[in-house]
């Protein structure tokens, strides 16, 4: 959490701009990047362009979703609204446009997902429904679903990080009504079997209890400084 004393002479409005404001249009400039550029290059395979749709979708979030998320909660990106004195029919009108641009990049990232199969069997017409709920809509169910159990009870501390979880529905959902989107890239006409590593699961659940342990308990640092002062000899 990023917490700021209101009595600094350096809590002044721009700084709040620049502070809250850069990174989500970091954010946004990354995901348009991996999304629209990056995803494209023929180097990744299947998995490497799952990996990086995931992290375009992300970001993109975290700045379409974090401005929504933020007017509700005036807290992260709601700041920026706040420190430019939108009245209160601006902010949430912004707020809906966020979320319908949410759903639009979602809906025609329904291409993005067909692309990182490996087979054109899972692709047809007839599979792409079940192909989006198990590439999609799942993951990011129990993404979500971890994500909340990790932070219990401190889920509801933190609602603006809360919401945006929730957000991603917006990029997700709207794909499924995509119907006539086809994919452009040269796809394997051979089946890849890809299995499911229990080391990998393993691995993950020892680092979530790790990240949930050491947040848990707090990084602390104990700086102990030792004086001794001794009187001159003569």
């Amino acid at each position: 959490d990023l917490k700021f004393n209101d009595y600094s002479p350096l809590w002044t409005r721009f700084n709040i701009l620049v502070i809250t404001g850069v990174p989500p249009f970091l954010s946004l400039f990354i995901g348009l990047l991996i999304h629209r550029k990056i995803f494209k290059l023929k180097r990744f395979s299947s998995i490497q362009k799952l990996f990086l749709l995931w992290w375009g979708l992300h970001s993109i979030n975290h700045f379409f979703g974090a401005f929504a998320s933020g007017i509700v909660t005036d807290e992260g990106f709601g700041y920026v609204a706040a420190w430019l004195y939108m009245n209160t029919a601006f902010k949430f009108m912004f707020a809906i446009i966020a979320l319908f641009m949410l759903g639009v990049i979602g809906y025609y990232s329904k291409q993005r997902f067909l692309e990182t199969s490996n087979s054109q069997h899972r692709i047809k017409r007839e599979n792409q429904s079940s192909f989006i709920f198990t590439q999609a809509l799942i993951p990011w169910i129990l993404g979500t679903a971890i994500l909340l159990l990790v932070r219990i009870p401190h889920n509801f501390d933190y609602p603006y990080e809360t919401l945006m979880l929730f957000s991603m529905a917006f990029l997700i959902i709207p794909a499924f009504f995509n119907t006539k989107v086809k994919p452009k890239l040269n796809l394997l006409k051979l089946k890849k079997k890809y299995n499911i590593s229990a080391s990998y699961i393993i691995l993950m659940l020892l680092v979530v209890v790790f990240y949930r342990v050491v947040l848990g308990i707090g990084l602390h640092f104990i700086i102990k400084i030792s004086v001794s002062i001794s009187p001159a000899s003569i």
